[in-house]
């Protein structure tokens, strides 16, 4: 180094471009041998294992062996089983609340697990040959019910044609004998006094006015000329029917005269005779009859129709179950019908629980020191039946409003003392206090626990810390705690690609304590899961590291991870 500075002295141009050479160096080292570290991941294997949860407490030691036996609910006491002064046994009933209620909701409670269970076995199980031979005759039935609805559209339809024919007819029937009503021939001339038959029917379907005119212009015999209605024209045969026409035929008597320049009428139809009304009033009939039965048919139709776009959306739904029932069960719905069962069985354990908290058992060895009723009393959960005093040592602890709801007698607990080093015993809850005290807005309720086995230094109104076991599941399959992460509602765990980056994996949770969390679906026992993800370029990260300039000195340096399983470096 000494002869380089000598060498800069006597040759500045040539140092001074040495010195740049050598900065230029560094800057491209830098460039191409950049110290930024990548994340690295520390791994764990997802296992089946033991999780108990529990509430954490703290208390002291009573000073008196007593329990007082209360009620889990109102009823009446329907048999007392001890009376003061008798021993006891753990375990023996010492009084019955009315169970009449507890009963049906107990029963409820199993009904409703069973089907629970049921559902979720034949969604795991998937389709059986019975549900897809009931699902594909639903199938067939709902195309059936199409094929018959549209059978019944073009009844409906062929009816409803029939119908028209038929009510046209009877309308015009009306009219014709409307048109028909009373007619009559009148003559303009009182010196013709032959008689004038009519005869036939009038055809037409106009109103109006036949108009006949005689007269004799040969002196050959007298003719007649019809307008109007009618455009015959010919001689009077008389005694013979002679054409109008539209149906219409005139007979001239063989009697009395006839004149020329005589004018005869016929009104279609004679609105002065009596008949006329009566046949007006049919043919309205007649118009209203047809208008009801057409709007009828054409209701059946309409309805008939309808019934094709019902069967039609029948079908589809029918497919679409078939399809489904086909189709696996999806994540979604396994979770749905685990969480039903869960919730029945929970439902199942409230009820258990408030029937067996209203038989009342002695939770130790003892003598009944105190009975305050007798069968048939009314009592509450406040309600003091039997004080039962023991040999056997007591804690007392006080816990919060969430976490006493948790708590029910017989649930095991671990005691360990403060001034007693290195000693720890179990034991199980005796009682649960049923009225709380609030302390500064904070609710807590007293629980007693009674010791499994009797220490002699352990002394009264020493301070013990409890844990309460208020849940244990085993043989789960397990990850820990710190392995699982939250994204809005999905949980997740991380797993290493081929490439050795994280990849999220959804898992559905169940329990969890401190350290473990138990995996009810998303992974299996033997996955590889990240537990901790270590950022060396973070502030406070287990990592350090410096730049070497070569041939200038210096070093590098990487910190160690910490924590067990296996270490993975991205790349």
């Amino acid at each position: 180094m000494q002869r380089i500075l000598i060498f800069v002295k006597k040759h500045k141009i040539i140092g001074g471009l040495l010195i740049v050479a050598i900065i230029g160096g560094y800057f491209w080292y830098q460039k191409t041998h950049s110290t930024t570290a990548q994340a690295q991941y520390v791994t764990g294997v997802a296992e089946k294992t033991t999780i108990a949860v529990s509430v954490s407490t703290s208390g002291q030691v009573s000073a008196e062996n007593q329990i007082d036996l209360k009620p889990g609910g109102t009823g009446a006491l329907t048999s007392v089983n001890v009376k003061a002064g008798d021993q006891v046994k753990a375990g023996q009933v010492i009084a019955v609340v009315d169970q009449s209620n507890n009963n049906v909701l107990l029963a409820q409670a199993r009904a409703s697990v069973l089907q629970a269970q049921a559902n979720y076995d034949k969604l795991i199980a998937g389709l059986t040959g019975s549900d897809l031979t009931a699902a594909q005759k639903t199938v067939t039935d709902a195309q059936k019910a199409i094929d018959n609805a549209k059978e019944n559209v073009e009844k409906a339809k062929r009816d409803y044609n029939t119908t028209v024919t038929e009510q046209q007819q009877a309308v015009d029937k009306a009219y014709n004998t409307l048109l028909n009503s009373g007619l009559t021939v009148v003559s303009n001339n009182l010196l013709s006094t032959a008689t004038m038959t009519l005869s036939g029917s009038y055809t037409g379907t106009t109103e109006g006015q036949y108009a006949i005119s005689l007269y004799d212009t040969t002196g050959a015999g007298i003719y007649y000329s019809v307008s109007g209605l009618g455009s015959q024209s010919d001689s009077v045969n008389r005694g013979f029917a002679r054409p109008l026409g539209n149906g219409l035929y005139i007979t001239f008597g063989t009697s009395g005269t006839l004149y020329s320049f005589t004018t005869l009428t016929i009104d279609v139809p004679n609105k002065t005779s009596s008949a006329y009304y009566t046949n007006l009033s049919a043919y309205n009939s007649s118009l209203s009859n047809q208008t009801k039965a057409i709007q009828t048919d054409q209701d059946a139709i309409d309805s008939a129709e309808d019934a094709v776009v019902d069967a039609e959306e029948n079908l589809a739904d029918a497919k679409l179950v078939f399809e489904e029932k086909l189709a696996p069960a999806d994540n979604a719905d396994v979770t749905s019908a685990k969480a039903s069962l869960l919730s029945a069985q929970a439902s199942l354990q409230s009820a258990s629980n408030n029937y067996n908290n209203n038989n009342l058992k002695a939770a130790f060895d003892g003598i009944v020191a105190v009975l305050n009723n007798k069968k048939g009393d009314q009592v509450t959960a406040a309600t003091v039946v039997a004080t039962i005093i023991t040999k056997q040592q007591l804690a007392t602890v006080s816990v919060n409003e969430v976490d006493a709801a948790k708590i029910k007698i017989g649930q095991k607990a671990t005691l360990t003392f403060d001034a007693i080093e290195d000693l720890s015993l179990t034991g199980q809850v005796v009682e649960v206090g049923a009225l709380g005290t609030t302390s500064q807005g904070v609710v807590s309720y007293t629980v007693k626990i009674g010791f499994d086995t009797q220490d002699e230094s352990v002394k009264p109104s020493m301070s013990i810390s409890a844990d309460i076991i208020i849940d244990v599941k085993t043989d789960v399959l397990a990850v820990p705690s710190s392995a699982v992460k939250t994204s809005g509602n999905m949980k997740y765990v991380q797993t290493l690609d081929s490439n050795r980056q994280p990849q999220n994996l959804p898992v559905e949770v169940g329990i969890s304590n401190d350290t473990m969390t138990e995996i009810v679906s998303g992974i299996v026992a033997g996955d590889q899961i990240v537990t901790q993800t270590i950022n060396p370029n973070s502030t406070g990260a287990a990592s350090s590291g410096s730049t070497q300039i070569p041939g200038l000195g210096g070093g590098t340096g990487r910190g160690q991870t910490g924590g067990g399983g296996q270490f993975f470096q991205a790349r």
